[in-house]
């Protein structure tokens, strides 16, 4: 028989800032068995991949994993790959950003190991043309993507048995594909089925080698896998199969390959990324024809056939779906530039006590707020885990505070900046100061979309809209049956239908606007709590989503940003709103000032509510909750919901970080609260998670022609 190179290419990432918990059970049941299960067969050769945040981790806490790396590495068993450190999607992070990722972890594999990586691990091998010349600038051969990538440039399967060269600009570098076959095969079926399948390659077209290039916790943390990879020795028998098949059956790594097989051709691939995350990253009605579609082909038969002509969306395309996701993008955007710009004019006029080390550490924190895994959304939580967020935004404002620390030679300093920050052609409004910085967008609603507390590196708002995804039609299938789909054998997580939790499809209830804070409301006093909540009920203004005009009015001790609107109100009436935001030098309260008056000929009567969103994380916790007017609810965890009917002063107190978020209003108001909760989609099923508490202030408002009404609050976020 033929010889055939088998290439395993294994990748190991936790996203930063998740739970410690949850490192240790992916030590535990993937990362530690699998390699102690390969030193064991030392014929066996991989090319192994850890994210930087994993190899800090066990640099931190099991130096005994990095041992045993050290050794299988000595005796020729694994060669180390690289990547961006805190596993960005390369393509879209700053061109300096993306050298700065590789160069650090090329540092890391040198110092700890003692070579130079040949390789790069491609962060959910999100393909762009231009990375090329990025890769061979960072000194490294070769990437890994996957097979549909060179399927889109028109190749066929029989073609994809070896690696190719590509370049920009002349460029080069090469481009190994991986086998989506090999990915839904290892490990879920019998390990004879991946030999089966090798074998066939020894009789088809060019080239002689395969590659499966996939996650390692697919090997242990994926349901039903650690007991059927390790306990029921699905791994162990995969590894004594291919000892068994050496005769033929060749193990390397890639850079072996490289050195005894040339370059099958040259190419230029598409932008690309895998299948499922091409079909993610497309709009909810388009995800749904596409599925559709897909289903359609496979039905005739076809859908083996069309890879190369039917494909989903665009990874970038994930920054127009989720907006929360692009404006962290869009902040980290922002703070890196500004490290760039300020590393460039250090000693003219910028504080520099620590030398270039504090501009260093700047760029390390930008960089771990780069780490892909929250700014999008599939089959795995991501975008969906409000923590994932909160520690991208922490990393970000950390590294936005070193700036400001020495761009501000005094203190209780303040600015205001207008600047497009969405990229969409409108100015959102900025105010900055040692203690916080806020963004306006006067174009939704004149609301505050985010709100950075510095002295916790901590943004309060930083909540998730309810919205449709195209698998919530399986967790209405699952209510209708009464039960979740859990049996049969080991499957892919992307075939899994099973619930985490019981009545999600009653949280399938989607936002008309966006989840932030001065949200203006004009309803029927008719309107409860619960058709609020659930959006059943009809807005009677039209302010909520429709743009402000805006005015800064700037002196040494203030800064008011006034936001106006004239809009109809019972579709009859008219309104016209002025409200003034106001922040002193030094203080951490943001005074807000409303005045509304009746522009039209008629009485006006309805019912005026200013919404606020804030997020500490955790909807039910102890140590996190509501004080009303000084005293603690009968319910005070932050995911409760009620109403009462007079109230001055709210708080949400954040024992864990120190933290007590405060509104005070000077005319007792009504107040209803609720959380906002998702149902999303994991790799361990769908579950619940709250995004945020909504807390809504109301007032009835009963206006004659040319009457106003005013109402002051004041909203802080402060240190406790």
């Amino acid at each position: 028989m033929k010889n055939v190179y088998f290439i395993l290419g294994i990748h190991n990432h936790q996203p930063v800032g998740n739970f410690d918990f949850v490192l240790e059970e992916a030590l535990k049941k993937a990362y530690r068995p699998f390699l102690e299960c390969l030193a064991r067969h030392p014929e066996i050769k991989i090319s192994l991949h850890y994210s930087g945040i994993l190899w800090e981790w066990l640099e931190d806490r099991y130096p005994d994993m990095i041992d045993l790396c050290r050794t299988m590495l000595d005796r020729g068993q694994i060669e180390i790959l690289s990547g961006g450190f805190y596993e960005p999607i390369l393509s879209i992070i700053p061109d300096h950003d993306k050298l700065g990722q590789m160069n650090k972890m090329a540092d890391f594999i040198n110092r700890k190991f003692g070579v130079k990586p040949q390789g790069l691990w491609l962060g959910e091998r999100v393909w762009e043309p231009s990375l090329p010349k990025f890769i061979h600038n960072a000194g490294l051969q070769y990437v890994i993507v996957d097979d549909l990538h060179f399927m889109a440039a028109g190749l066929e399967e029989k073609e994809l048995h070896g690696y190719y060269l590509t370049d920009d600009q002349g460029k080069a570098i090469k481009v190994f594909p991986g086998s989506k076959r090999l990915r839904y095969i290892i490990p879920f079926q019998p390990p004879e089925k991946t030999i089966e399948y090798l074998a066939e390659i020894g009789g088809r077209g060019s080239g002689d080698m395969a590659t499966m290039a996939d996650d390692g916790e697919k090997f242990g943390i994926w349901p039903g896998t650690y007991k059927w990879v390790y306990e029921q020795g699905w791994l162990e028998r995969f590894f004594n199969l291919i000892e068994q098949n050496r005769q033929w059956l060749k193990m390397c790594t890639y850079s072996e390959y490289i050195a005894q097989r040339a370059p099958l051709g040259r190419i230029y691939l598409p932008t690309a990324s895998y299948t499922e995350m091409e079909e993610w990253a497309l709009p909810f009605d388009a995800q749904r024809a596409f599925i559709s579609l897909k289903e359609k082909l496979e039905q005739d038969g076809f859908e083996l056939n069309s890879h190369n002509f039917i494909r989903g969306g665009l990874w970038r395309n994930f920054l127009c779906k989720y907006k929360e996701g692009s404006n962290i993008y869009n902040r980290m955007l922002d703070v890196s530039e500004k490290i760039e710009d300020t590393g460039s004019v250090i000693g003219k006029g910028i504080k520099d006590e620590g030398g270039a080390s504090w501009l260093s550490s700047a760029r390390n924190e930008i960089w771990r707020g780069q780490c892909n895994d929250a700014y999008w959304h599939g089959l795995f939580g991501g975008l969906y885990l409000p923590h994932l967020r909160a520690a991208l935004y922490s990393h970000i404002i950390k590294a936005d505070n070193m700036i400001e620390n020495h761009r501000h030679l005094k203190d209780n300093w303040i600015e205001c900046q207008l600047k497009d920050m969405d990229h969409d052609g409108l100015d959102e409004i900025i105010i900055n100061t040692e203690k916080f910085c806020i963004f306006i967008d006067p174009d939704s609603g004149g609301s505050i979309y985010e709100w950075d507390f510095r002295p916790v590196c901590f943004n309060v708002i930083n909540s998730l809209i309810r919205r449709p995804e195209s698998y919530h039609q399986k967790i209405l299938n699952q209510a209708v049956k009464g039960k979740t789909n859990n049996k049969g054998g080991v499957k892919s997580i992307h075939d899994l239908e099973q619930s985490k939790t019981q009545g999600l499809e009653k949280l399938l209830v989607y936002d008309r606007y966006d989840r932030n804070t001065l949200l203006d409301h004009f309803f029927d006093p008719s309107v409860t709590l619960d058709e609020f909540s659930t959006l059943r009920y009809c807005e009677a203004g039209e302010f909520l989503n429709n743009a402000y005009q805006y005015k800064v009015a700037r002196d040494v001790n203030k800064i008011d940003i006034i936001l106006s609107r004239t809009g109809s109100v019972n579709m009859s009436g008219l309104l016209s709103i002025s409200k003034t935001l106001s922040v002193c030098p030094g203080s951490s309260i943001i005074k807000i000032n409303y005045s509304i008056k009746n522009k039209g000929d008629s009485p006006i009567r309805t019912v005026f509510g200013v919404e606020f969103n804030f997020n500490l994380l955790a909807g039910k916790s102890e140590d996190r909750y509501f004080q009303m007017d000084g005293l603690k609810p009968k319910d005070p965890n932050l995911a409760s919901r009620g109403e009462t009917k007079a109230i001055e002063n709210l708080c949400m107190i954040d024992k864990s970080l120190g933290l007590e978020i405060g509104i005070r209003t000077i005319k007792r108001a009504a107040l209803w609260r609720f959380p906002i909760e998702t149902a999303s989609n994991s790799e361990g099923g769908f579950e619940k998670v709250y995004q945020s508490s909504v807390i809504l202030f109301h007032w009835p408002l009963n206006l004659q022609k040319e009457e106003i009404q005013t109402y002051d609050l004041d909203c802080w976020a402060r240190q406790i």
